[in-house]
């Protein structure tokens, strides 16, 4: 009883793993997508108007994101209504460039049988990163250095070398005792 049913629960994953392999998303047509950032009383909001020959596109899946130095950090996604227009919340944390706050964002169409299509724009009101004051502290490898910081290493290294010498030196007087 357990090799049959172990039998049908295999089968039956092999079976869906080919069907859902079948079942690719491949979009034939392009679609116009618009990205803004838009203010209203209820907030900030990044909107992506999607359109298809000037008639809007309705029930499509639209994701916002960014890129970044180690991938594609996602703010969310929304599904276009009646208009076309897909909308969520503006990130207000987000930290952007660092004088103005600006940062790209991209607008792209996905999960979609039969439109594809994406928008990259570049907005502001990101959360402004202040420039380090100091980038280089007072350490032994920074370029303004301090001079004690600058002088332990060679009177270490001289140190160490003087043992070596008079070592040395000593052995020469040992040897010429005989």
């Amino acid at each position: 009883m357990i090799k049959l049913f172990t039998l049908i629960l295999g089968l039956s994953f092999v079976f869906g793993q080919a069907l859902a392999a079948e079942k690719v998303c491949n979009p034939t047509t392009q679609a116009t997508v618009t990205l803004m950032k838009e203010s209203t009383e209820d907030g900030r909001f990044l909107t992506a108007r999607v359109q298809h020959k000037n008639s809007p596109v309705k029930e499509v899946t639209v994701t916002f994101s960014t890129p970044r130095l180690f991938g594609i950090l996602s703010h969310g996604e929304a599904v276009t209504d009646e208009s076309g227009i897909a909308q969520i919340p503006f990130p207000e944390d987000f930290p952007g460039e660092v004088k103005t706050g600006d940062f790209a964002v991209t607008a792209k169409i996905v999960k979609s049988d039969v439109y594809y299509g994406e928008s990259t724009v570049k907005v502001d009101g990101g959360k402004v990163i202040k420039p380090v004051d100091n980038p280089f502290p007072r350490e032994i490898w920074s370029p303004n250095t301090d001079l004690h910081l600058l002088l332990t290493i060679p009177f270490l290294i001289l140190g160490v070398w003087s043992v070596y010498v008079f070592s040395i030196a000593q052995l020469v007087k040992l040897s010429k005792m005989k």
